[in-house]
């Protein structure tokens, strides 16, 4: 087995557009790749697991590959995670494309690698461009019911906007990304999200759709943006948030 540790460079996180290329690249090796992040392993060679990841820029991932191709696999993943810039994917591409001759990524597995990967970027390209602050169809409450999920852009966006959120009584919240919970009213994936606010007093649940071009405008009823920023749990996630109280005495102890 090989694993190492890297950490994700991209701008915009582990978004719609790198976990494709992540993956595609993943299912050709034989070994059995996973990737690891806050404790909870994700198949690599599914592009749906690696987006339910929900990375942004500055995380740190496990890569993990066990079989007969392992330190190619681990190696030319490494160099996908730290892309910097949608200029070096062609470079990248045709890097992968020498280092492969001899391997499973024949001339024809590349061409066709390259031509769905080109039909995923302009895909998000086009995610990118479709700014709104609800979407068409949705019913219920704005944010609290997964009929209304708040429109963002990346799972960079999701947490952006958590964290500009403060709750009634005008603090900011500690969250965790509680996973995926299936599709929303326009056909998207959804993130579930739970906020305890700083002051350990209101607890909620907010849905979101990471598919879209920017984050809405709107705020949850209730809420309010403010300043002072959230916070994530990761260093709590076994516990949070069934044990609030020994999250804040850890939390008040770190202050």
């Amino acid at each position: 087995m090989t694993e190492q540790i890297v950490q994700l460079n991209e701008e915009f996180g582990l978004d719609a557009r790198l976990s494709a290329l992540v993956s595609l690249l993943a299912q050709n090796f034989e070994s059995k790749i996973i990737f690891v992040k806050d404790s909870k392993q994700y198949d690599a060679k599914s592009i749906m697991a690696v987006i339910m990841i929900g990375a942004v820029k500055g995380d740190r991932i496990v890569i993990r590959a066990d079989g007969p191709d392992e330190v190619m696999a681990v190696n030319i993943l490494i160099s996908t995670f730290t892309i910097q810039n949608k200029q070096r994917i062609e470079e990248l591409l045709n890097k992968i494309k020498d280092e492969c001759q001899d391997h499973t990524l024949k001339e024809d597995d590349f061409d066709q690698l390259k031509k769905e990967f080109e039909a995923l970027d302009d895909i998000q390209d086009k995610i990118r461009n479709d700014s709104i602050d609800s979407i068409t169809g949705a019913f219920g409450e704005f944010g609290y019911e997964r009929t209304n999920p708040v429109p963002v852009n990346d799972p960079s966006g999701e947490r952006l906007y958590i964290e500009g959120l403060q709750c009634e009584c005008g603090v900011p919240f500690l969250y965790r990304r509680i996973g995926n919970v299936g599709m929303g009213p326009d056909g998207h994936f959804l993130d579930m999200y739970t906020l305890v606010c700083k002051n350990f007093k209101h607890k909620i649940d907010l849905y979101f759709d990471m598919y879209h071009g920017s984050q809405s405008g709107l705020v949850p009823t209730g809420l309010t943006k403010g300043d002072n920023r959230g916070s994530s749990v990761e260093d709590y996630l076994k516990i949070f948030p069934t044990d609030l109280e020994k999250i804040e005495k850890h939390f008040h102890k770190d202050k």
